[in-house]
């Protein structure tokens, strides 16, 4: 699967370290939206929706196994983010 459309929307007032959202279509079949883009220990990165469980922990809905998928959708999301400025 590869990438073929990144919509972000940056925040005009940073949520904590949340500094947009963005939206991705994957081979023109399989839409994934709402994910964060935050400002971490390391430097900005794309982190999938997530929920929190009962009992506090935090789960992906999306989870990429493939790590040349995960690398294109950071890479993707991270490339609109900052044309986006």
């Amino acid at each position: 699967m590869k990438v073929t459309k990144v919509r972000v929307d940056r925040l005009d007032a940073p949520q904590g370290k949340v500094l947009g959202y963005a939206d991705i279509l994957l081979d023109d079949v399989l839409e994934i939206n709402h994910i964060r883009i935050v400002d971490g220990r390391n430097g900005v990165f794309a982190a999938m929706p997530s929920w929190r469980s009962p009992d506090g922990t935090w789960a992906d809905f999306v989870i990429p196994h493939d790590d040349e998928l995960r690398q294109d959708i950071a890479t993707s999301i991270l490339t609109a983010f900052e044309e986006a400025k």
